[in-house]
């Protein structure tokens, strides 16, 4: 049997980041703030101030958090421990922490740090009416609160009400620290787009794309913006940034498979742009609609285009080989689990991480293999194609 060698992808190296746009101007705030109805009965589950509380408490099992007696604790320990809670992405844990953000509210109706956190915890509960309840309550006592222009914004923006959602991001710019400026440039670059402000869509992701810790959303609505402003060069060349940067993510970390997965979207991007392209060195008949016919002079250009998307195809069909196969590994290892005494089921797992590159751990699968078959032919022959892994153990 001939010696089989992990699938590998062609690496780019990554473009230079686009210089950031002019700083956005501030647009006036919405001063509807309706009333917030506040709970008027303790929330059950938790004890309620008095006696019992004390005496009985209850127990959580967040970081840091032992034991919770909401009635020996101050408000900002009530807010603290719920967003400890919070944390531990239980559904216990996070019916807790929307009791402990209630009973704060009782004790405090215009308690702002409980407001922003009920007001999360209704977002995060998909309630978005009485999350933006919270926002806006909070926006009564203080405008310029960046967590509530922001969660205003992204209900807004999860909504589809992209006018509704512009002033309260561009409020939300104006007060970002810079750990969450890359979050709100997103949402506000997806808000200009949705309203059909596209130049400055494509500015704000432009800002958000050369940030540290770019993210796929930001690129991919810059891209699409540009196609809507029939700047077609423009959106090709940033979809092929985008694939750079995705393949030198791959490089940094092979066996990640969100890196797989992220580069498989800049292809899927990538190759959206270029068909679109395409389209626009067709001519068009009297209705507008594209035939399939290329404008004079535009020949060589659209035969590239297409060999492009052949070529950018061919590439992203052997990346989602690479993705299959690492979802393929959890079955593979749950099949050893069951039956871990069958070499067969060794072998099969080896072979998966030899064919994603992970060398040493399909190393070990093929030993693991021979310890039960010592004559197993193909553990032995993977094992000494992988011998300098083995070795290096």
């Amino acid at each position: 049997m001939a010696r089989r060698t992990p699938i590998t992808l062609r690496t780019l190296l990554v473009a230079a980041l686009a210089a950031g746009s002019p700083a956005l101007g501030q647009t006036t705030q919405p001063t509807d703030l309706p009333p917030l109805p506040v709970p008027t009965a303790p929330p059950s589950g938790l004890e309620s101030p008095g006696e019992a509380g004390r005496e009985r408490g209850s127990e959580a099992s967040g970081p840091g958090v032992t034991r919770i007696d909401p009635a020996t604790m101050s408000l900002e320990a009530l807010v603290d421990t719920a967003r400890q809670l919070l944390e531990t992405r239980t559904d216990e844990n996070f019916k807790r922490a929307q009791q402990l953000a209630g009973i704060a509210l009782q004790r405090d109706p215009r308690h702002l740090e409980a407001l922003e956190l009920m007001a999360e915890i209704q977002d995060m509960a998909g309630d978005v009416h009485a999350a933006r309840q919270y926002y806006l309550k909070v926006l009564g006592e203080n405008r310029a609160d960046f967590r509530a222009n922001l969660g205003m914004g992204r209900t807004h923006v999860r909504s589809r009400l992209w006018r509704q959602a512009v002033p309260y991001l561009e409020q939300a710019l104006l007060a970002a620290p810079p750990d969450r400026r890359l979050d709100v440039l997103t949402l506000l670059a997806k808000a200009y787009q949705g309203r059909g402000d596209r130049t400055r869509a494509v500015e704000t992701a432009q800002q958000a794309v050369a940030l540290e810790g770019k993210t796929y959303a930001a690129w991919e609505i810059m891209v699409e913006a540009l196609l809507e402003l029939n700047e077609f060069d423009k959106a090709v060349r940033e979809s092929q940034r985008l694939e750079q940067f995705a393949a030198q993510r791959l490089k940094d970390d092979p066996l990640s498979l969100e890196n797989l997965q992220y580069l498989d979207r800049a292809f899927d991007l990538r190759i959206s742009t270029l068909r679109i392209m395409h389209r626009s060195l067709l001519r068009v008949n009297s209705a507008g609609v594209p035939i399939a016919e290329v404008r004079p002079g535009r020949e060589a250009e659209a035969a590239a285009t297409l060999a492009e998307i052949v070529d950018i195809s061919l590439r992203r069909s052997e990346l989602q080989g690479l993705i299959a196969r690492h979802q393929l590994l959890a079955f593979a290892i749950r099949a050893i689990e069951i039956e871990g005494g069958n070499p067969a089921n060794h072998v099969r797992l080896g072979k998966l991480r030899f064919e994603i590159g992970d060398r040493q751990q399909a190393a070990e699968s093929f030993r693991r293999a021979l310890e039960l078959d010592p004559g197993n032919a193909e553990a032995q022959e993977y094992l000494a194609a992988l011998q300098p892994a083995a070795s290096a153990r």
